[in-house]
């Protein structure tokens, strides 16, 4: 029974310390015609595949996404899948340069990615906060689903999870 509690607790502990905390957003993203408000962003570092640079995400959705599945792709593609995240998430580079995209929605089996349409209008970007506008130019097409995004943003980044 102890042993139980204790890895209830370490469990808790670790993905509580993740917890991102979520910013202000104002904006829209559609697919196939039907848009939705972006109501929640998130940001947060993470290592490279190397362990060895940072990273910086950013999630727009909108839905609340839980913290337990900000750091992990396949529960957010389940999410995806499920009709509860509709959104974008991008990758910036230590540069901050937009490096990679990645779409979230019931439309196209939880998710697809997609770079080079996106665009960051910075107004702040320091190692703890970031702050602009996300944009697409016009309305793109992957796989027959039709998309778009347009939003203003302000959010704190998490920092990098340390497992313990």
């Amino acid at each position: 029974m102890r042993r139980s509690f204790l890895l209830t607790l370490v469990v808790f502990v670790s993905t509580s310390a993740f917890a991102a905390q979520p910013g202000t957003v104002q904006g829209k993203i559609i697919f196939n015609g039907k848009t939705m408000p972006l109501s929640s962003v998130y940001a947060w570092k993470a290592l490279d595949y190397d362990g060895k640079r940072v990273k910086t995400h950013l999630l727009l959705s909108a839905e609340k996404v839980p913290d337990a599945a900000l750091a992990d792709d396949f529960a957010k593609i389940d999410l995806g899948k499920a009709g509860k995240l509709h959104g974008v998430e991008v990758e910036f580079n230590a540069e901050g340069d937009i490096v990679s995209g990645t779409f979230y929605t019931d439309a196209k089996d939880g998710y697809f990615s997609a770079s080079g349409m996106h665009n960051f209008e910075k107004k702040a970007m320091t190692p703890t906060s970031i702050e602009g506008r996300l944009s697409m130019e016009k309305e793109d097409d992957f796989g027959g689903v039709k998309y778009f995004y347009d939003a203003m943003f302000k959010t704190p980044i998490a920092p990098v999870h340390k497992a313990k």
